[in-house]
């Protein structure tokens, strides 16, 4: 009996102390669990800051992005427009000339030059000012920009001469723009003074085979032009009409 209790003691002292060591390994346990915790609350709280830091510098790139696409598209106009009549400049008129020649020869097609030059334009300058000078740039850009077909090209090649490039025309088409272009700016007035130009015209394949030869007979019929008196549209082998 005495051999029983005393097992029966000792099982009770070994559960006591197995809680004991128990209780005290769960405190521990606990304590690390909660230091894991404060841990991963930390990482949560960092990894927030840095996941809104992201957010923030994406949204400032996008925002980059956007300007500098913005800027790309303004210098791509700015390459190719002039700066004062914001019609085409020379040099996207030599480009559009070399695709028009490629284009005509491909499709066995006619194409026209229309070399302009507004008249005595150098007394506006002189006489009413700069100012005045550029108005009439303006208007005449203006007028020729939307007295023409969508699909020709209207650029300004320098000074007080600009270019119209007219695909699929024959010369008798040209001549009738010329024409018609001639008459309606001459409508126009700029400090009670009547604008008029003269107009230069030829025609591919007739008056040349290369945009350099197709220029200079533009460039010899618009010389014919101001020798007739000005005001007038010369082909490169015709004396078309005479205000």
């Amino acid at each position: 009996m005495l051999s029983l209790c005393l097992c029966l003691g000792v099982t009770h002292i070994i559960a006591i102390v197995a809680i004991f060591f128990l209780k005290k390994h769960n405190k521990m346990l606990h304590q690390k669990l909660q230091t894991v915790k404060n841990s991963l609350s930390i990482l949560l709280k960092q990894l927030s800051t840095n996941i809104h830091a992201l957010e923030k510098a994406n949204l400032l790139i996008h925002r980059r992005v956007q300007t500098l696409q913005q800027e790309n598209i303004e210098l791509q106009y700015q390459a190719i427009r002039d700066p004062l009549t914001h019609i085409f400049n020379r040099r996207y008129l030599t480009n559009a000339l070399e695709h028009a020649l490629a284009l005509s020869k491909r499709k066995h097609h006619n194409f026209a030059l229309l070399l302009i030059d507004i008249d005595n334009f150098k007394i506006f300058n002189d006489t009413f000012g700069h100012p005045v000078g550029d108005r009439v740039l303006e208007k005449v850009s203006h007028t020729l920009k939307n007295h023409t077909r969508s699909y020709d090209t209207v650029g300004r090649m320098g000074g007080e001469e600009f270019l119209v490039i007219m695909p699929e025309s024959t010369l008798t088409e040209a001549l009738q723009c010329a024409s018609h272009l001639r008459t309606t700016i001459n409508l126009l007035k700029i400090a009670q003074k009547n604008i008029s130009i003269s107009v230069g015209i030829a025609v591919y394949p007739m008056h040349g085979n290369t945009i350099e030869a197709l220029l200079s007979a533009a460039d010899k019929a618009l010389y014919q032009a101001k020798a007739a008196g000005r005001n007038c549209a010369v082909s490169a082998d015709t004396l078309y009409e005479k205000a």
